[in-house]
């Protein structure tokens, strides 16, 4: 391989851990792509919240990691690792859902909501490329990890809406 090639093809490919090179434009990238951003978007958001709310935004930073280091094929994770991620944001989402608001809303009045809705916005579209991945994939850990992204977008929604003082209907 001349040089001028092993250039083109560092700028066109990507190499995965397990030593798979792909094209760039691959939908695994895309994912992974979209996956990181959402999580520097919650890191930054997670550097302005009190450390009780920033503890919630870390542990979903930590499964976005595992996630992104199983697209990459670093390792793939247990199936129980993954349930587990699934059952904590279940329960975080269900702990919320009394603060949810009805429609189509803007957070313009805190910044923090305002960061945590284009985080949603962002993990909707990780979604929706998770989906284009494995399409054509009859597999349980995928399905999870879109299960998992539906749930933590609908999270995020509802840590919004609490984070701009919506207040829980009285019981």
């Amino acid at each position: 391989m001349q040089k001028g090639e092993r250039r083109l093809q560092a700028k066109t490919k990507s190499e995965l851990a397990d030593g798979a090179l792909l094209p760039k434009s691959d939908q695994r990238f895309e994912c992974i792509g979209a996956i990181d951003e959402l999580s520097a978007q919650l890191a930054l958001l997670s550097c302005g919240l009190m450390r009780v709310d920033a503890l919630y935004v870390e542990a979903a930073l930590a499964e976005l990691a595992a996630l992104s280091a199983a697209l990459a094929k670093w390792e793939n994770g247990s199936q129980d690792a993954r349930a587990a991620s699934l059952d904590r944001i279940r329960a975080e989402r269900d702990r919320l859902f009394p603060y949810a608001r009805q429609g189509f809303i803007r957070f313009s009045s805190c910044r923090a909501a305002a960061e945590v809705d284009l985080a949603r916005a962002i993990c909707r579209r990780a979604e929706r490329e998770l989906i284009r991945l494995f399409a054509e994939a009859d597999d349980e850990a995928a399905n999870n990890d879109l299960v998992y992204l539906d749930c933590l977008a609908d999270w995020l929604y509802l840590f919004a809406c609490y984070l701009a003082g919506s207040a829980p209907p009285k019981a």
